[in-house]
């Protein structure tokens, strides 16, 4: 769930960060590194995640763990943290092209149910079922306020972008 929190404050903050200018501050573009930095950790994390085998033993090689887990997500996760370094004119680093290269990110926010369906499974298993139900309800109801806000304040700087960045020559 940790890192659905710090998905929504990069969601919130990546938007707003865009839009003020036409050239994003180095203290800003150092701020979003905060997040790539932590949504790398989680991904490099979710390599180690163990699995039980077809014949109902957990594998204990890393290597077998690792390539198990492996993803087309960590190698996105790779190309949004040195994207902009490669791609990118660090000295006069253009909002809108930070804003294109990390927007994708924010596909993250829709493996918030998933999260829910793990986790009540995982720590449900000694609740009724009313229990369950209950809880999986009240984090839908959380899930579905998160990403309505997130969206809204997508959609809301979009715009201010959009203006921000018009040329009006």
């Amino acid at each position: 769930m940790f890192q659905q929190l710090i998905l929504c404050a990069y969601a919130m903050l990546l938007p707003i960060d865009v839009a003020e200018n036409y050239i994003l501050t180095q203290n800003k573009f150092y701020g979003l590194l905060v997040f790539d930095f932590c949504f790398m950790m989680d991904r490099i994390l979710d390599l180690f995640i163990g699995y039980t085998n077809k014949d109902g033993t957990e594998e204990f090689s890393i290597k077998n763990v690792i390539f198990k887990n492996f993803s087309s997500s960590f190698m996105f996760e790779i190309f949004y943290v040195l994207g902009p370094f490669v791609l990118l004119d660090l000295k006069n680093i253009k909002a809108l092209a930070i804003f294109l290269l990390k927007i994708p990110r924010l596909n993250r926010l829709f493996e918030i149910d998933n999260a829910i369906i793990c986790f009540v499974e995982y720590y449900g298993k000694e609740w009724t079922v009313f229990e369950r139900k209950n809880i999986k309800e009240r984090l839908e109801m959380l899930s579905f306020t998160i990403e309505t806000c997130v969206i809204v304040n997508f959609l809301t700087c979009c715009e201010i972008m959009l203006c921000t960045h018009r040329d009006y020559e």
